[in-house]
């Protein structure tokens, strides 16, 4: 069983008077996969540089990319990764970001927890939100931002009269703004039924933009829903 996962809690240990490469060398003792493999795993998570160096000389986000190759050491085919990107900076969120979905286009399978939203909206592919200890939502991204209306902002030839046949239409949340007109929709039909509607009326469409809410909107919207 242990061969074929791979996990991280949120504070790794390590042996701090060890350097980099001998506490995957002692982790070798368990799953023989040899120096080649230890140095290959370094540079995946860019520490190949690191190697001599003692453990408790690492900064924080040095830990947490030992601790990411300590999880993949054994090229598990499931990884458990409990906050992989605390103490990163933006650079190494996104190694590790592409790191994550490079080893999930392998085929393997990973749980990931993580309180950096707009992270987990570019890295999973199924969400799963808890909320005092039951689980609120389980299913793809697509399924979890599908929950709630987007923006469409239109720029067209005629702002009033786009606003009235959206309306005629049965779209009951439309307003200007500045030069848009603004219409929520729930749906790639209804984006479709918009640019339908005003084409038949001959608007003429100068820009359009869709804005969806982000993970993290949705997120507190579906918390609050729980615990209303």
């Amino acid at each position: 069983m242990y061969t074929n996962v791979g996990n991280l809690i949120e504070s790794p240990c390590y042996y701090t008077k060890l350097t980099v490469f001998e506490n995957l060398k002692y982790l070798d003792i368990i799953h023989k996969k040899g120096n080649k493999r230890i140095d290959e795993v370094l540079e995946m998570v860019d520490l190949h540089r690191e190697k001599k160096k003692k453990t408790n000389a690492l900064s924080m986000g040095m830990k947490q990319r030992l601790g990411i190759a300590m999880a993949i050491f054994h090229d598990p085919q499931l990884l458990i990764l409990d906050e992989p990107l605390n103490g990163l900076d933006p650079q190494g969120i996104v190694e590790m970001r592409n790191l994550f979905c490079h080893l999930n286009e392998q085929g393997k399978t990973i749980f990931l927890s993580s309180h950096i939203l707009s992270e987990l909206e570019k890295i999973a592919t199924h969400i799963g939100i808890i909320e005092g200890g039951k689980m609120i939502f389980q299913g793809t991204k697509h399924e979890l931002l599908g929950q709630v209306d987007r923006e469409v902002f239109l720029r067209t030839s005629n702002p009033a009269a786009t606003v009235s046949i959206l309306q005629n239409a049965g779209f009951s949340t439309v307003k200007i703004d500045g030069q848009n007109v603004v219409v929520s929709i729930g749906d790639d039909q209804q984006f479709d039924f918009v640019i339908k509607s005003l084409v038949e009326q001959q608007i003429a469409i100068y820009g359009l933009e869709s804005r969806g809410a982000d993970l993290e909107q949705i997120f507190i919207n579906l918390i609050a829903r729980a615990n209303g």
